[in-house]
């Protein structure tokens, strides 16, 4: 075989799809990337599940609108904790994929292609979920605490709204990653789970680079605008109340003179 032949076949053998092939040595490779995951995703989904029960168990159930933002917040962490402690499950097992091989997971692969790929979609769909409802939980309070809106029209008008909104952009952000080339991806350099790459078209890959950041950007947004509603509320009440106080106080002292006064005549 010549020079330049050998040369094509060590740079093909080296590298596949651009990513380095051979054992990559790292805590998501290692046994650690693969138990820390289990333990912190299967403790995530145990916590959601007791705020769950102690909600279904409680006096009010789930008919108030507080608790339902909580129990959905709590079901999307499920979807996205559990997907994540199963770290390195749902990876293409050993003899299916030729680079994952390569990568040197330490941990347990028993899965395929379809399987990466579910994993990969529950994390994004949880992800979203979860930080979406945080958001509506803040909003919640900034109708509750400072606009004082009262509870059954919160349920009436607020919370279908945030619902939907929620549902909505969860939905259609991770049906877009389904259906619009994406596939599932191996990160040795990023997690111990399958994430999601979208397709070969760059120009898609940014596009939805850019909506998550605008998504989580407005998210952040709304969480310190509306908790900064609520600071702002509680600090007005405070003054309020400290007024009453002074004035109440400035008139137990006017009292008190008066009465000093008349027994100093009756003397």
């Amino acid at each position: 075989m010549s020079a330049e032949g050998l040369d094509s076949v060590t740079e093909d053998t080296s590298t596949a799809g651009g990513n380095p092939v051979g054992p990559i040595e790292n805590a998501f490779t290692s046994s650690f990337g693969a138990i820390a995951p289990l333990v912190i995703g299967s403790t995530s989904v145990i916590a959601s599940l007791a705020i769950i029960y102690i909600i279904a168990r409680s006096v009010k159930g789930f008919s108030c609108t507080y608790h339902r933002l909580i129990a959905a917040m709590s079901f999307f962490d499920i979807l996205k904790s559990g997907a994540i402690a199963l770290a390195t499950i749902p990876m293409p097992k050993e003899g299916d994929d030729y680079l994952v091989d390569q990568y040197g997971f330490e941990g347990l692969r028993l899965g395929n292609a379809q399987t990466c790929k579910v994993q990969s979609l529950l994390v994004v769909a949880g992800a979203i979920g979860t930080y979406g409802y945080v958001t509506s939980l803040c909003i919640y309070y900034a109708a509750a605490i400072y606009y004082c809106i009262p509870e059954s029209r919160i349920a009436k008008v607020v919370e279908p709204l945030l619902h939907f909104v929620q549902l909505v952009s969860t939905l259609g952000l991770t049906l877009s990653f389904l259906f619009l080339g994406t596939a599932a991806n191996v990160n040795p350099y990023l997690y111990s789970w399958c994430s999601l790459q979208t397709g070969a078209d760059s120009n898609i890959a940014y596009q939805f680079g850019v909506l998550l950041l605008v998504l989580g950007c407005i998210y952040f947004l709304l969480v310190i605008a509306s908790l900064s509603l609520v600071v702002l509320k509680v600090f007005q009440q405070n003054r309020t109340i400290t007024q009453y106080l002074q004035s109440a106080n400035l008139g137990s002292s006017i009292i008190a003179n008066r009465l000093n006064m008349r027994k100093r005549l009756v003397r």
